[in-house]
């Protein structure tokens, strides 16, 4: 449902949420948001809340030290609308190309490894990705 929102709400659940486990692992939890941005928008906050919070809850699973970092920056789009793109960036175990193509099938994940070593269905993509399409994103991106 599109409704206004503040984006610095947003990115302080965020915070709240995640700030305890970055600490506990030693990984450096970093939100950069463009200083050009507004800070009220139209949109559904609780389905970017439910994305952002399973991509940096991935994040973090899969990073034992260094960083996660989010960053909040425009897409350049007409005068009459700024659509926003959300990065996800960590210093994690990581991806091969070949099992990137299958992150966004249900039920499915890229290794059967990382079920017994950290625990999930890999579901989670899935439903974020199905949720940005609902609200007309072009998804997630996956890029090395």
């Amino acid at each position: 449902m599109h409704s206004p929102f503040l984006l610095n709400t947003v990115v302080d659940h965020l915070h709240t949420v995640f700030d305890e486990l970055a600490t506990s692992k030693n990984v450096a939890l970093i939100i950069n948001i463009d200083p050009i941005l507004h800070e009220g928008y139209i949109g559904d906050e609780l389905r970017i809340r439910q994305v952002l919070t399973n991509l940096l809850g991935n994040a973090l699973k899969f990073t034992h030290q260094g960083s996660v970092v989010l960053e909040i920056t425009r897409t350049p789009s007409d005068a009459q609308q700024q659509i926003l793109t959300f990065s996800v960036k960590d210093s994690g175990i990581g991806i091969s190309q070949a099992h990137q193509q299958r992150l966004f099938q249900a039920f499915s994940q890229a290794d059967s490894k990382i079920t017994r070593n950290y625990g999930g269905s890999g579901l989670g993509l899935v439903i974020s990705q199905r949720l940005l399409e609902a609200m007309g994103s072009q998804g997630i991106n996956v890029i090395k």
